[in-house]
């Protein structure tokens, strides 16, 4: 059984990669003004999520909540939060993104992270808390597939267009 102490360093952790998650989608949001709707939804889904990791930790401490699964070891969540520090300040050298390159960086980011084990790695006996953590998982899943939806919408806009450009000046 993992001690409590390391149980709320990777909770601590856990809440970082959601802050960061947030803080690259609000950069997105200021860098990439064509898809600015969907940067400001995915970063507001993610600072709810650090808020309710975040107050996982009274849970912790009560004992009704653990955070144990093999995969999500301190290493891993160390490693999560250095790449999305990188892509952070990957987005800082830049004033604008397109959208193929800005979808490109969340697709990476969110296939990267590991949002949806993160919510794999607690167990409870609490239904209540079984229900959060089935709807955050969902949650993130559907991150990646809207981002990943939004990317195809957009790269076959930009080949008709380049389709239809080849045909005019052929």
């Amino acid at each position: 059984m993992t001690s409590v102490v390391t149980q709320e360093i990777r909770l601590k952790k856990m809440a970082l990669v959601e802050a960061l998650s947030a803080e690259i989608y609000g950069k997105l949001a200021e860098k990439n003004h064509a898809n600015r709707d969907l940067w400001s939804k995915l970063k507001k889904e993610e600072e709810g999520h650090e808020r309710i990791v975040t107050k996982f930790h009274d849970s912790l401490k009560e004992g009704k909540i653990s955070v144990e699964h093999e995969d999500v070891t301190l290493h891993t969540l160390e490693k999560t939060c250095e790449f999305l520090e990188l892509q952070l300040r990957v987005l800082n050298t830049k004033d604008y993104f397109s959208s193929a390159d800005a979808l490109s960086l969340a697709e990476t980011v969110e296939d990267k992270t590991i949002d949806s084990i993160v919510f794999d790695a607690f167990t409870t006996k609490l239904p209540e808390l079984e229900e959060l953590l089935k709807r955050l998982k969902e949650e993130s899943l559907a991150h990646r597939e809207s981002i990943r939806k939004r990317k195809k919408t957009t790269l076959n806009l930009v080949s008709r267009i380049l389709s239809f450009i080849n045909r005019i000046f052929g």
